[in-house]
């Protein structure tokens, strides 16, 4: 690169490395009585206040309906993904003494026929600013997260879309002044980081989410603090994610039974999250709720029927609270005819096979068992859309609490058999195993 074309390019990063940031300090300009939330930063210490009292983001992001959970199990803060009901959502938070945050998802920037589509971009510029303006007084709204994992390329055909972002970011702190504006990330990333510091300088805040990579997280932001040393948060946390843990022949995610989940939970709080650093503002655990991602149990703290987990449990565990519900049987594992998720289980079609779960304890006789025959989710994560994934329940031909007898499916492919346990109102635990049918 020739020398001028260089100075040309380092000269934002060198005017934008040296501006402060917008926040309330030793020489701030805003008073913190003006406003509801608001960042403070002392020497190299940013602190997040709301309503005056510091605010130590310990939350987690998902499903609204849990809110009371949330609060029962120590938890302060939710992360919402859309804006379906929000209103309602923020008083229910309010009752129980949560604080928002609400997501404006945006399309990624890899979709650039909407952001030059100008109709569109001001379609939604109007739609969101109607939004926030209409929410912007609640009294639950701790901050704005605009758009989720976006990517932030730097080549110059992505103008459109810094160009809209920059716009509703603009627009969100003349509309609202008294909340910040966050964007969430996939793990630490330099050239993310580095394009948000050099095209979007007013944006308040990171939030990252990552997984397995948390362990890194505190000494990548240390030392890469000469391009971002403003404030972040871990938006979403939980154990390794089914693209970080071993994998079967046909590539399936080998599954942790929820206690295991649980100590991981646990661990993985204590000695991973950047305590040590003073710019970090706190975490969210993902996902609270329950949700299919690659499973129907990976990330859940909630069974679908709304039945609290092992990581429930583990959450209330981190936050030193008195326990709501009894604890989950002493589920160990599953067994299939003698063989284990990491044996690789190749199953012949419509033969009978039978499982079994491997218990610490013997159960008494009040335990409740699902058990549940489904595809493996191989394709609901490549697409932009939701594939059901079918059950084969009907193939179950002999249940009980600790053993099932099954019929393999006709076809050809990966599948997964599902168990999941719990006394009448305690803890749920759930344990699973993937095998493949080869004709």
């Amino acid at each position: 690169m020739k020398p001028l074309a260089l100075f040309l390019w380092l000269l934002p990063l060198w005017l934008f490395t040296a501006c402060d940031l917008q926040v309330v300090g030793t020489s701030g300009a805003v008073s913190p009585p003006d406003k509801k939330v608001y960042l403070y930063k002392s020497d190299d210490t940013f602190v997040l206040y709301k309503d005056n009292q510091s605010f130590r983001i310990h939350g987690a992001s998902g499903d609204p309906r849990y809110i009371r959970q949330l609060a029962e199990a120590g938890g302060n803060c939710l992360r919402v993904y859309d804006t379906l009901g929000l209103a309602q959502v923020l008083d229910t938070a309010y009752r129980y003494g949560i604080a928002i945050i609400a997501d404006l998802p945006l399309p990624k920037s890899q979709h650039l026929s909407f952001y030059r589509d100008q109709q569109q971009v001001k379609a939604q510029f109007h739609a969101y600013r109607d939004f926030v303006r209409r929410h912007k007084d609640h009294p639950a709204l701790l901050m704005w997260m605009l758009g989720n994992e976006l990517d932030f390329p730097y080549k110059p055909n992505y103008t459109p879309f810094y160009r809209a972002y920059n716009d509703l970011l603009a627009m969100i702190h003349q509309v609202d002044g008294q909340h910040p504006v966050a964007t969430a990330l996939t793990n630490f990333q330099r050239r993310t980081i580095t394009n948000i510091r050099l095209k979007i300088p007013d944006l308040d805040l990171l939030g990252i989410n990552t997984f397995g990579l948390l362990k890194d997280l505190e000494q990548d932001m240390a030392d890469f603090a000469w391009m971002w040393d403003g404030p972040y948060f871990v938006s979403e946390w939980n154990i390794n994610g089914y693209w970080e843990v071993p994998m079967t022949a046909w590539g399936a995610p080998i599954e942790d039974a929820g206690w295991k989940k649980g100590e991981e939970l646990v661990e993985r709080f204590y000695q991973e999250m950047p305590y040590h650093d003073p710019r970090f503002l706190g975490s969210c655990l993902f996902y609270w709720g329950h949700k299919q991602e690659r499973t129907e149990t990976w990330f859940n703290t909630f069974t679908y029927d709304g039945i609290p987990t092992a990581l429930y449990e583990a959450y209330e565990q981190l936050n030193d609270c008195s326990l709501s519900y009894p604890t989950a049987p002493e589920l160990k594992y599953m067994l299939l005819d003698s063989a284990g998720s990491s044996d690789y289980i190749m199953l012949h079609p419509g033969q009978l096979y039978t499982a079994h779960l491997v218990f610490d304890h013997p159960p008494d006789s009040t335990l409740q068992t699902r058990w549940r025959l489904l595809d493996e989710d191989w394709y609901s994560l490549e697409l932009d859309t939701v594939v059901p994934v079918f059950q084969y329940d009907h193939l179950l031909d002999t249940a009980g609490t600790k053993m099932v007898r099954f019929r393999a499916p006709a076809h050809e492919g990966p599948y997964r058999l599902y168990a999941t346990l719990h006394y009448p109102g305690s803890i749920a635990t759930a344990v699973n195993t993937p095998f493949y049918v080869i004709e």
